[in-house]
């Protein structure tokens, strides 16, 4: 496994491949910029790809704070009050 680098700029940058998308098949990609030479953008590069092969990467999520939010109601408020109390909560914070 390789990574694509770029100059953007003043900044460097790079892709790589992440792995399937297990739903669709297509590959996925991730890119990181930011670095102030290409050297600095190599070695983060190969930071990440022995990540990936050893399987500690973790994905960065593209939810919201919002998402996150009305996730953790519907799974851990709604079991620690009355339905009564959920209901009003969730539509007073205009998540319903």
């Amino acid at each position: 496994m390789k990574g694509y680098f770029r100059k953007r700029g003043s900044k460097w940058s790079f892709s790589i491949d992440i792995g399937r998308d297990p739903g669709t098949g297509k590959r996925k990609q991730t890119t990181v910029s930011g670095f102030k030479t290409r050297k600095e953008a190599e070695k983060a590069c190969a930071e990440m790809i022995a990540q990936i092969e050893n399987n500690q990467y973790i994905e960065l999520s593209q939810n919201t704070f919002g998402t996150f939010l009305i996730d953790f109601m519907e799974t851990r408020s709604k079991q620690m009050m009355k339905e009564s109390t959920f209901y009003y909560q969730k539509n007073i914070k205009g998540c319903g």
